[in-house]
C-alpha cells in the first residue's frame, strides 16, 4: 500500500483530488458568509435606534420632572421603560458582535480597548447563551 497517496490513509481528500463542482460549490458558500453583514448592520442600527430613542425618553421624562416635580410616582414607569430599551440595545449590540465573530472574522483589539472575556463567542451556543441572559 505504499503506492497510495497519503491522503487516503488519513481519509481526507487532496485539493487536486476535489471534484471541480465541489470547488465552486465552495466558493459560493464561502462567498455567502458575506450575508452576515446584512444582519450584523441591521443589528448595530436597530442597537443605536434604541439607545437614542432611551436618551430621548430619559431627557423627556427628566424634562416632565422638572415642569411637574409632584407626584413623583407616575414618572417611575418612564424610567424602567428608559432601562427597557438601554437593555434591549445592549442585546442588540452583543448580537451584531456575536455575529460579526462568528461568520464575517474575530475582532482583534489593542490591549488597552480588550473586549472582556464574558463577550468573546467562539459559537453559536456562546451567542444564544448571551442574548438568552442579557434578556431575563
Amino acid at each position: 500500500m505504499a503506492n497510495e497517496p497519503e491522503s487516503e490513509e488519513t481519509g481526507r481528500e487532496s485539493p487536486a483530488a476535489a471534484n471541480p463542482g465541489n470547488i465552486g460549490l465552495e466558493r459560493i458558500l464561502a462567498s455567502s458568509l458575506r450575508l452576515a453583514y446584512i444582519p450584523v448592520a441591521v443589528l448595530l442600527l436597530a442597537a443605536l435606534g434604541a439607545f437614542v430613542y432611551g436618551t430621548y425618553i430619559f431627557i423627556h421624562s427628566v424634562g416632565q420632572i422638572v415642569d411637574h416635580p409632584l407626584p413623583v410616582g407616575h414618572h417611575v414607569g418612564s424610567f424602567l421603560l428608559d432601562i427597557d430599551f438601554f437593555l434591549i440595545g445592549a442585546t442588540l449590540l452583543i448580537s451584531a458582535v456575536g455575529f460579526y465573530e462568528l461568520f464575517v472574522r474575530e475582532i482583534q483589539f489593542e490591549r488597552a480597548t480588550r473586549i472582556p472575556a464574558w463577550l468573546e463567542m467562539h459559537d453559536l451556543n456562546d451567542l444564544k447563551g448571551r442574548v438568552i441572559r442579557s434578556s431575563v
